[in-house]
């Protein structure tokens, strides 16, 4: 073979893409639409390996079929030493050796603060309010500062300098923002690192429930399943009275299923395409999920946060501050949710409607192939063996 057909076929061998991932369905689904995206922009680019911690249910119906799905069993209630497991995991298997690049959604301080990526391109997708651009106290940042002698010490075992705060490890080479525009202009100067790439989410297919097709008007709840929010019945019921509500309709997971609350629905499906539902809603509840979130906000719908943890309060706080959205807890009465107040909300919701100029997947994956096209020398790439 020629010099000049031995560089050609060099330059053809695609980028290996090692992708890391937390098992929730927020991180999966996120990660599944950029990829989606970035390969529909650059068909053939990348060679991608999907790398789960835990468990890969929730991974299987993006990636299983499309690309190699590894499950890393590492799983801890301690996060120091879950991250440290996967982290062997990775280097005992070889994975920072076969790979020329690195695409995160992760919970990082509980995932990949250990991970040595040898100075290969690294990018992660995640939110603004997550990063010090925001200089929050979120859940990682406490998590951090609770142990992080310990945290330090793991990351020595690598070779690791010590972190000085959780926001460090969201400091990759490119940072991903699924956010709507409105909340990352609230929240301050993008680095240049950072990219706002609008939005990022995953609806379920199908069409709406046939018991619910006639309402046009519903209460919408999408709780999550990582812990019971705390509100009740009554003020499910108040916001439905005020929003003019028809009927109530949960999806996923119930977390009042063996309260009374439970009779605050109307309607209750495992699954549903809440996209589509959001469509015909006229508020909508969310544990603060910027996957749900985001969605009712995108289609101009007002949205209560009832938080599981500090980061979905976060989220809550800022869209208090920005417009579109109330935070529901225990100390919320039943005489603060008025037919005002969802007019109110109605109006502030409607800036985010079409905030982007195209669904942020795609535009995270037009910069994710520029990203690796300009820092991965594809003359130097070789086959994987």
């Amino acid at each position: 073979m020629s010099e000049a057909a031995e560089a050609a076929s060099e330059r053809s061998v695609p980028i290996r893409l090692a992708v890391l991932a937390a098992p929730p369905l927020g991180h999966v689904s996120r990660l599944g639409e950029a990829l989606k995206a970035a390969e529909a922009a650059a068909p053939g680019l990348f060679q991608i390996e999907v790398f789960v911690g835990g468990s890969v249910r929730s991974a299987q119906r993006f990636f299983e079929g499309r690309y190699p799905l590894h499950e890393v069993r590492c799983t801890s209630r301690d996060w120091v030493e879950q991250g440290a497991r996967f982290a062997r995991a990775l280097r005992d298997q070889s994975v920072i050796d076969r790979f020329d690049a690195f695409l995160l959604d992760t919970n990082p301080i509980q995932w990949t603060y250990a991970v040595d990526f040898a100075r290969k391109p690294v990018a992660i997708i995640t939110n603004c309010f997550l990063t010090a651009m925001a200089g929050r106290r979120t859940l990682q940042v406490e998590a951090f500062e609770r142990e992080a002698d310990r945290f330090n010490a793991v990351r020595a075992e690598f070779g690791l300098r010590p972190l000085k705060s959780a926001y460090d490890l969201y400091e990759t080479d490119l940072v991903l923002l699924g956010d709507p525009q409105p909340i990352v202009d609230f929240i301050g100067a993008v680095p240049g690192n950072y990219k706002s790439c609008g939005p990022c989410f995953w609806s379920a297919p199908g069409v709406p429930p046939q018991s619910i097709s006639s309402f046009s008007n519903l209460l919408i709840a999408s709780l999550g399943s990582t812990g019971r929010p705390d509100f009740s019945a009554e003020l499910v019921s108040a916001i439905a009275r005020a929003a003019g509500a028809e009927v109530t309709v949960c999806v996923g997971a119930n977390p009042f299923k063996e309260s009374p609350a439970r009779s605050a629905f109307d309607y209750e499906f495992e699954q549903a395409p809440l996209n589509q539902l959001i469509r015909h809603a006229a508020v909508v509840i969310t544990q603060g999920g910027a996957g749900s979130t985001y969605q009712a906000l995108h289609q101009g719908r007002p949205v209560f946060i009832a938080p599981t943890h500090k980061n979905h309060l976060i989220l809550g706080q800022t869209l208090e501050a920005v417009g579109g959205g109330r935070v529901l807890n225990g100390d919320a009465r039943t005489t603060e949710i008025t037919h005002e107040l969802l007019e109110t909300l109605r109006c502030e919701a409607a800036l985010f409607r079409g905030s982007a100029p195209s669904p942020g997947s795609e535009i995270m994956g037009r910069y994710l192939v520029g990203f690796l096209k300009s820092r991965v020398a594809r003359s130097t790439v070789q086959p994987a063996r």
